[in-house]
């Protein structure tokens, strides 16, 4: 039987003042352009000894766009921010600066002898964007603004509660994708971030290859990650969708490679098999591979036994993996079988399947989910995923009969409260989001009882802030084509 999706079941709820959807305020209309103007001077001493090649003047470290050449004098930062001081190096010689505002227009003026170096503090071209809010409101918001067009570059984003741009991130080899940005605070209070960049496209299926870009408090890059080296099996790139930072050197990857297999049920054999890893200071301490794990070729609902023998089949897509917190196991949730599986983390061994064509829990055609994204389990039980709800005509030939059907693009937000021990859905909530999703899409519960969904495909808007009454908080939309594969939001 259908209840009310009672989020406060699911995470610690506060008292909040309900507003209404009318209630939203256009705080920003995204990047401000309102005349060139200097922000900061900055005055170095040149010294015979530098090198005057592409890494003589650096932001944080990091090279110019475009590269240094001394004839040039307008550049872009890779990276800037308002939060924190921007460190500028020329040659050997360091200094900070902390600048208040990011626009195409204000820049630092960097003087070396009787040269003048203009830094813009923003790119042109950055995504535009539409934030409204409710009267304070509070929280940053952490998106990627990107497109499935390989014309149009992708960024990542902090947006203020004001709706005020603080922080942008370019891919270092534009126009790819970027995917993901997110904030980890350690139990030590340390502070991080990372990104995935594309940085190349192999793969003409639904994930890009490239790496994890992990930053430190100040966005100081301090790691690049990719898929290391283990039973022989070379480095190899990492895939955009999902990724956890466990702590400091430790963290969750996941990847693809790609292989012919005998032991696949179909004419082609060809698969693209997604892989895990954990580790830790450099080293693998936990992996596993999807093609461990025969029965699951016969789990696909989506890209099975395609015609074309040349394409890899990406028989289970990969897109979510988050640790129980629990039992520290891995709750992982494959969109191409529409199933959540959960993973010991010591043995590799799968616990159980919810959902898809092998269910162990027995779902309801009610409950039963579609190409979903971002499963995660709660602390007091509760198994919460964002619902796309959008099938594909393979997936209807798989499902035919099923009441689902009746039910499609109408994506939701579920929570399963499970008895994992006898495999039963001992409660169960859902919540209509009102939009369709096609594919993409987050849900992260905060800690005053609302809720943030990124919408991911759609264009119409980008990330919302609600509560179960439906009430809006905030809301984000991106100019079109942009969309954002997830959205997070974060108190500073």
């Amino acid at each position: 039987m259908r209840q009310k999706f009672e989020l406060k079941l699911i995470v610690v709820v506060a008292i909040v003042a309900i507003f209404c959807g009318a209630c939203l305020t256009n705080a920003s209309a995204a990047i401000q352009n309102d005349g060139n103007y200097e922000i900061a001077t900055l005055v170095f001493t040149p010294r015979g000894t530098d090198k005057m090649d592409e890494n003589y003047i650096r932001v944080n470290d990091e090279k110019l766009i475009p590269p240094f050449d001394f004839q040039n004098y307008d550049y872009n930062a890779i990276s800037m921010n308002t939060l924190r001081p921007i460190k500028i190096s020329v040659g050997n010689e360091v200094q900070a600066v902390r600048i208040n505002k990011l626009s195409p227009k204000a820049y630092i003026s960097i003087h070396v002898g009787d040269s003048v170096y203009k830094l813009f503090t923003a790119m042109h071209g950055l995504s535009e964007y539409e934030f409204k809010s409710v009267p304070n409101y509070r929280g940053d918001l952490y998106v990627t603004p990107s497109s499935m067009s390989v014309d149009v570059p992708s960024y990542a984003y902090i947006i203020d509660e004001t709706g005020k741009l603080v922080y942008y991130r370019a891919n270092e080899t534009p126009p790819w994708t970027m995917a993901n940005l997110n904030k980890y605070v350690l139990k030590n209070g340390d502070v991080y971030y990372s990104v995935f960049r594309q940085f190349n496209n192999l793969t003409p299926l639904s994930y890009f290859f490239g790496e994890q870009i992990i930053m430190d408090e100040n966005f100081k890059v301090i790691d690049r990650l990719q898929l290391l080296p283990n039973e022989g099996h070379s480095a190899y790139p990492l895939e955009n969708h999902a990724f956890q930072m466990l702590g400091e050197g430790h963290y969750l990857i996941t990847g693809y490679y790609h292989a012919f297999d005998e032991r696949v049920p179909w004419k082609n054999k060809k698969i693209a098999v997604p892989v895990i890893q954990e580790i830790k200071n450099g080293q693998v301490i936990f992996k596993w591979r999807g093609s461990d794990y025969p029965e699951l070729f016969n789990m696909c609902m989506e890209d099975c036994n395609n015609p074309n023998l040349n394409r890899y089949q990406d028989y289970l897509h990969l897109n979510s993996v988050a640790v129980d917190p629990n039992d520290e196991n891995l709750i992982v949730s494959f969109a191409a079988s529409s199933q959540v599986i959960k993973i010991n983390r010591i043995s590799g061994k799968i616990m159980w399947k919810f959902g898809g064509l092998s269910d162990d829990f027995n779902l309801s055609d009610e409950q039963f989910f579609l190409r979903q994204h971002d499963a995660q389990m709660t602390k007091d039980g509760w198994l919460v995923l964002f619902d796309n709800r959008f099938p594909n005509p393979k997936i209807k030939e798989k499902l035919t009969g099923k009441n689902v059907l009746h039910n499609l693009y109408q994506s939701r937000l579920l929570a399963f409260k499970l008895d994992e021990e006898n495999k039963k859905v001992i409660d169960f909530r859902e919540f209509k989001l009102g939009q369709s999703v096609h594919f993409m899409g987050s849900y992260q519960p905060l800690t005053n009882g609302h809720f943030l969904v990124g919408f991911g495909s759609n264009r119409d808007i980008a990330a919302k802030e609600l509560d179960l009454g439906n009430n809006q908080y905030m809301s984000l939309s991106f100019n079109k084509p942009y969309t954002s594969y997830k959205a997070y939001k974060y108190e500073r």
